[in-house]
């Protein structure tokens, strides 16, 4: 019988930097001279050594490189402009907007009390005068 060895499971791969979330991505380059402004990284380039008879590839919009700020400060490096900027997470920043945007959703007024057979919305505080509260 075989053993399963570690190379034999799948190993995730993590992205490089943060994935959209709910459409926000705030790491990009802040610099706003700079072509990579507002411009998010583009996927990973491919790691290893280049093939003698490819050409070398010309820095575009959206090249950033994994750099270090100390331990356990992750940035991102503009190939463009030289701007280091941290990473952030852009989970984290979604779940933040709706948090504190929760107070701005419409509430609709419902009979306090949780024994009515009417808790459709109301006009006022109670249903339709129907129930009693204790």
């Amino acid at each position: 019988m075989a053993e399963n060895s570690p190379s034999d499971k799948p190993r995730f791969k993590w992205p490089r930097y943060p994935p959209t979330a709910a459409g926000i991505q705030v790491n990009h380059c802040k610099s706003p001279t700079c072509r990579n402004f507002g411009v998010p990284p583009g996927p990973a380039p491919r790691r290893g050594v280049r093939p003698k008879n490819e050409p070398p590839r010309e820095p575009g919009p959206g090249d950033y490189i994994v750099v270090a700020a100390g331990k356990g400060t992750p940035c991102l490096k503009c190939i463009l402009c030289g701007e280091i900027f941290p990473m952030h997470s852009n989970l984290a920043i979604a779940e933040e907007l709706l948090r504190i945007s929760e107070y701005l959703e419409p509430t609709v007024p419902r009979c306090p009390n949780l024994d009515c057979a009417d808790l459709q919305p109301s006009d006022g505080p109670h249903c339709t005068g129907r129930c009693q509260l204790s």
